[in-house]
C-alpha cells in the first residue's frame, strides 16, 4: 500500500511538475472532510430522533466549516513554500537557493500545522457546535459537550493530514536533494520520532475508543456522549502510555546509539561500533554501520601509509581524478636540494647510519619545504625535488620557493651540523601527471625546468653558494628580493648558459675537488650535470 502511495505521488509529480503544489490541498481536504463526516455521523448517533433532514443540514455546515478551515490553511501555509517555487523556476538553482528550498520542503508540514491547527479548529468547531446544538435543540451545556468531544476526531484528522501532507511532500523533497552537496549545513527542524510516537499513538487509540463507544452507546443524548468521549481518550491515554514508552525505547534507542556512532565516527574515531540489539531494520542498520566503520578504518589506514610515501597533501589530489591522465602543463617553480660531499662520507659509514643521517636531515627539510606551500615531489638518495605552485595554483610560488631555500639554507648549513646542502631553484613550465606503467604509477612533474633546476643545484658546489636561483626564477618574485649576479652555468643540453644569481649571506665552504660534481653527479632520469666553467 505505501509503495503504491509513493509510486502515485512520484508519477503525478513527473507528469505535474510546479502544478503538483495543488495536490496536497486536494487529498487534505478529501481527507478532512471524511473524518469530519465520520465524526459528526457518530456524535449525532447519540442523540435519537435525529431526522434525516437535520442530519444533512449538519453534514452540509461541518463539510463547509471543515473545507473553508482546511482552504484558509493552505493559503496560509503557501508562504512557507516561497523558497521552492523559487527553486523550481531557477533554470540553475545555486546550493544556497537548493538548501532554502530543502528547508522549507521538509518543514513545510510542521511550520504550517503549527501556525494554523488553532484556526482550523476554531473555524471548523464554533460553526459546527453552534449550528448542532440549536439544530438538535440542546441545551447549551450539550453544545460545550459536543465541543470538546470533537477535539478527539479533530486530532485524529490532523494527525491523518500531517502524515499524508509529508507523504505527498517527498517526490519534491527528493528532487530537490539530490542537487544539494554532500556537506550542506544539515538541520534537525522536523518533528522528533519520539515526538510523533507520543502524539500518534495515544491520538490513534482515543479516536477507536471515541468510534466503538459511539456505536456502542446509541441514544443517550450528551450524557452518554460525554462519558463515552472521557471513556475513549482515558483508555487511549493509559493503554497507549505504556505502548508509547516501550516501542520510544525500542525504536529511538538503537537510533540514538546510531547518532553517537556517527558523531564518533566523523571526530576521527574509527574503531567505533554500536551494539547489534535486534533482528530487525534497526539491527540491520547497525550492522551494517559496523561494516562502514571496518571499512573506513582500512582506508584511512590506507591514506596514512599512502601519505607516508608520498606528499599528503597531493593524496587527495590524486584520489579526486582533478588531473587528467594524460598529464596537464602548469607553471611551477622547482627546488632542488642536494648533500654536499655525501658520496665520501657514506663510504666511511655504516649502511644504518647513512639512512639515520639522511633520516634526520629530511626531518629538517620536508617540514621547511611545506611550511612555504611545497610538496614533495620525490627524494633522490641524499636530494629532495620539491614543486611549488602545483597542485595549488599560488601566484607567488616563486617567492615561496625562494624563502624555502634561504630557511632551508639557514637552517642545515649551520656549523653544529654534519652537512652542508646547496639549493638550487628554477622556475618554468612543466607537465604534471602520473607517470608509470604495469600498474605503478608516480604523480610527478616533467619537464626541462626540472632538469635546469638540477643543474643550478649542481653549480652551488663550485661557486660557493648555499641557493642559487636562474633568471626565469628572479622574473617570476613578486616581493623584492636581494640577490646578486654569479657567473653563467653550463647546462648541458642547452645551447646557451643559465643564468644564475646568489643569495647573499649564504656562502658556504666546499671542497669542489672532493665532492661529486668533479666526476659528474646524476639528475633526475639519468643525465649526467656537465661542471660549471669557474672563469
Amino acid at each position: 500500500m505505501e509503495r503504491a502511495l509513493r509510486a502515485t505521488t512520484l508519477w503525478l509529480y513527473r507528469r505535474l511538475g510546479s502544478d503538483y503544489r495543488w495536490i496536497p490541498v486536494v487529498v487534505e481536504l478529501g481527507a478532512s472532510l471524511v473524518i469530519a463526516v465520520i465524526a459528526v455521523a457518530l456524535m449525532l448517533n447519540y442523540f435519537p430522533g435525529v431526522s434525516t433532514g437535520r442530519v444533512i443540514a449538519v453534514l452540509a455546515v461541518t463539510s463547509g466549516a471543515v473545507a473553508i478551515g482546511v482552504l484558509i490553511a493552505q493559503w496560509r501555509a503557501f508562504r512557507h513554500l516561497g523558497p521552492v517555487y523559487a527553486w523550481w523556476d531557477a533554470r540553475a538553482p545555486d546550493t544556497e537557493l537548493s538548501v532554502s528550498a530543502w528547508d522549507a520542503a521538509t518543514n513545510h508540514t510542521k511550520r504550517s500545522f503549527q501556525a494554523n491547527s488553532m484556526w482550523v479548529a476554531l473555524i471548523t468547531l464554533v460553526p459546527t457546535v453552534v449550528f448542532t446544538t440549536i439544530e438538535l435543540r440542546q441545551h447549551w451545556w450539550a453544545g460545550v459537550v459536543i465541543a470538546v468531544s470533537g477535539l478527539v476526531p479533530f486530532a485524529y484528522g490532523t494527525a491523518i493530514s500531517y502524515a499524508a501532507g509529508e507523504l505527498l511532500l517527498r517526490p519534491v523533497v527528493a528532487d530537490i536533494a539530490a542537487k544539494l552537496p554532500v556537506a550542506f549545513d544539515f538541520q534537525a527542524n522536523g518533528l522528533l520520532v519520539r515526538k510523533r510516537l507520543k502524539l500518534m499513538l495515544p491520538i490513534f487509540t482515543s479516536f477507536v475508543g471515541f468510534v466503538v463507544a459511539a456505536l456502542m452507546s446509541r441514544g443517550r443524548g450528551a450524557t452518554g456522549l460525554i462519558e463515552g468521549t472521557a471513556a475513549a481518550f482515558g483508555v487511549g491515554i493509559l493503554f497507549s502510555f505504556e505502548l508509547t514508552v516501550l516501542m520510544g525505547r525500542s525504536v529511538t534507542g538503537p537510533i540514538a546509539e546510531l547518532r553517537r556512532g556517527v558523531g564518533r565516527i566523523a571526530s576521527g574515531d574509527y574503531a567505533t561500533r554500536v551494539p547489534v540489539l535486534t533482528s530487525d531494520e534497526l539491527g540491520e542498520l547497525s550492522h551494517d554501520f559496523n561494516q562502514m566503520a571496518v571499512g573506513l578504518a582500512e582506508r584511512e589506514q590506507m591514506r596514512d601509509a599512502f601519505g607516508t610515501y608520498v606528499d599528503r597533501e597531493v593524496v587527495p589530489l590524486i584520489l579526486s581524478g582533478r588531473y587528467p591522465q594524460d598529464g596537464v602543463e602548469v607553471n611551477v617553480s622547482i627546488l632542488f636540494l642536494d648533500v654536499w660531499g655525501f658520496t665520501e662520507f657514506s663510504e666511511g659509514a655504516s649502511a644504518p647510519e647513512v639512512v639515520r643521517a639522511l633520516n634526520d636531515l629530511f626531518e629538517t627539510v620536508v617540514p621547511i619545504i611545506a611550511a612555504h606551500g611545497g610538496h614533495i615531489d620525490k627524494f633522490l638518495g641524499d636530494g629532495v625535488l620539491a614543486v611549488f605552485g602545483m597542485p595549488e595554483g599560488y601566484a607567488d610560488h616563486a617567492d615561496r620557493a625562494l624563502g624555502a631555500a634561504i630557511e632551508l639554507a639557514q637552517t642545515v648549513n649551520r656549523d653544529d651540523r654534519s652537512f652542508r646542502v646547496g639549493v638550487g631553484i628554477n622556475t618554468g613550465s612543466v607537465v604534471a601527471g602520473s607517470i608509470g606503467g604495469a600498474g605503478r604509477l608516480n604523480f610527478s612533474v616533467i619537464g626541462d625546468a626540472v632538469n635546469t633546476a638540477a643543474r643550478v643545484e649542481a653549480a652551488t658546489r663550485s661557486t660557493g653558494d648555499g641557493v642559487l636561483v636562474t633568471a626565469a626564477t628572479r622574473d617570476a618574485l613578486t616581493r623584492p628580493a636581494e640577490l646578486i649576479p654569479r657567473d653563467t652555468v653550463a647546462a648541458k643540453g642547452k645551447r646557451e648558459p643559465v643564468t644564475v644569481f646568489a643569495v647573499p649571506g649564504l656562502e658556504a665552504d666546499f671542497d669542489a675537488e672532493s665532492s661529486e660534481l668533479a666526476s659528474g653527479s646524476q639528475a633526475p632520469g639519468g643525465v649526467q650535470t656537465a661542471p660549471a666553467d669557474p672563469r
